[in-house]
């Protein structure tokens, strides 16, 4: 990406490591906050998000690599989260 400019570029970027058991119990929560919405939708007769049935979709797979001990890496965008 910024290799290909025929000038100078500075890159800063901004990430948080956080040790995978956190990231997973971090997961359990959010995944069981997901799973409630994902049912109220349902039990509502509406359209899920499409966004909700995304990060669902995607749960197990994130949860393999951390039970794997793999750490999460995430960018922060200069901002602490």
């Amino acid at each position: 990406m910024c290799e290909n400019t025929p000038f100078p570029v500075d890159v800063a970027l901004y990430v948080r490591v956080e040790p995978a058991h956190e990231a997973l119990e971090h997961l359990k929560k959010k995944k069981k906050t997901a799973e409630a919405q994902y049912r109220e939708w349902i039990e509502n007769d509406e359209d899920v998000p499409l966004e909700l049935e995304k990060d669902l979709a995607s749960v197990s797979s994130l949860e393999r690599k951390l039970r794997s001990r793999q750490p999460l890496v995430a960018e922060t965008g200069g901002r602490e989260k």
